[in-house]
C-alpha cells in the first residue's frame, strides 16, 4: 500500500540503504535528539508508548488542549483501525507530504 502512494520508495537497494543509513541521516534532527536521551531510556518502552525520554516541562496547557491518546488506548476507549483503509492511506500520505523537499 505504501508503494502504491510513494513509487519512488521501490527505487531503494535495501541493502544498500541498511549500509547506508547513518551516514543518510546524520544530520537528521531526529538522530540529533536521540543521540542525547532516548535510546537510553526508551528500552523499557513498549512500541507506541512514551519512553519518558523526553521530560515534560509541565503539563498546564498541554493537558488543558491535548488529548492522552496513549491513556484512552490503554483503558480501551479508542475505535479499532480495522475497516479505516482509506484514513490510513490518507495519512500516510499527509505524513510522506510533511517529509518531502518542495
Amino acid at each position: 500500500a505504501l508503494l502504491a502512494i510513494a513509487a519512488p520508495l521501490e527505487k531503494i537497494v535495501l541493502e544498500q540503504f541498511n549500509r547506508d543509513f547513518n551516514y543518510i541521516t546524520r544530520n537528521s534532527p531526529e538522530v540529533k535528539e536521540s543521540e542525547s536521551t532516548v535510546f537510553l531510556s526508551s528500552q523499557n518502552a513498549m512500541p507506541g508508548e512514551a519512553s519518558g525520554a523526553i521530560k515534560l516541562q509541565g503539563s498546564g496547557s498541554l493537558a488543558q488542549y491535548a488529548t492522552d491518546l496513549t491513556a484512552l488506548a490503554r483503558e480501551g476507549k479508542i475505535d479499532p483501525v480495522l475497516g479505516r483503509d482509506r484514513e490510513i492511506s490518507t495519512m500516510i500520505d499527509i505524513l510522506l507530504r510533511r517529509r518531502q523537499n518542495n
